[in-house]
């Protein structure tokens, strides 16, 4: 049987519940050997990390701490320009010779999913795993994955509670000085607290 390896990418700045919400609801679906977490130097996709790239891979290691399972790489932090997923799995199937490499997104980039860096490309290699983010998207979401397999690629949607929470609205709540413990992993949490990440400069 082929070694799984699943490949979760962000910016996660910062990580938080909603992050490990999706990756225990994936462990909880598929059976794969490691989920490597991540974080991107430069996401392709999104605006430009508010933390740093030390900041976000501490933040990463801690949340990943109690999870043996997950392995926290610096691959996309050790590469130059942007962090294309399609280098990354590249670099993963050099690296787990044989193995079958499973993509774990949030479905908000399984919608944007076409705008992806030789996407195409991508699908033919990667099994794609999402999961519902908010309320009442299913049908929606359900849709979008039909259209990746029509286009060749292999999609799977995990069947998971809907836990709405993303990194933008907790970098505003820590500028404006509120509490955040409960949607972070307490280490994460003290560790934000510590260096003062995320404040009003």
């Amino acid at each position: 049987m082929k070694k799984q390896i699943v490949l979760f990418g962000g910016t996660f700045d910062p990580i938080h519940n909603g992050h490990l919400h999706l990756a225990l609801a994936c462990r909880n679906a598929v059976s794969f050997d490691r989920m490597i977490l991540m974080p991107a130097h430069l996401p392709p996709h999104k605006d430009m990390a508010t933390a740093s790239d030390q900041d976000r891979l501490a933040l990463c290691r801690l949340a990943a701490e109690p999870f043996d399972w997950i392995e926290v790489s610096t691959l996309e932090l050790e590469r130059e320009g942007p962090s294309y997923t399609i280098d990354t799995v590249s670099a993963l199937e050099a690296r787990y010779a044989g193995a079958e490499i499973l993509l774990l997104i949030g479905s908000d980039m399984l919608y944007y999913f076409e705008h992806w860096f030789r996407y195409r490309e991508l699908l033919q290699k990667v099994t794609v795993l999402s999961a519902v983010r908010e309320n009442a998207e299913d049908d929606r979401l359900v849709r979008q994955a039909e259209r990746l397999r029509q286009m060749g690629g292999s999609v799977k949607l995990i069947s998971a509670p809907a836990l709405p929470l993303s990194s933008t609205k907790l970098r505003e709540k820590l500028r404006r000085g509120e509490d955040i413990s409960g949607f972070l992993p307490p280490q994460a949490a003290a560790y934000i607290r510590e260096h003062h990440l995320y404040k009003e400069r």
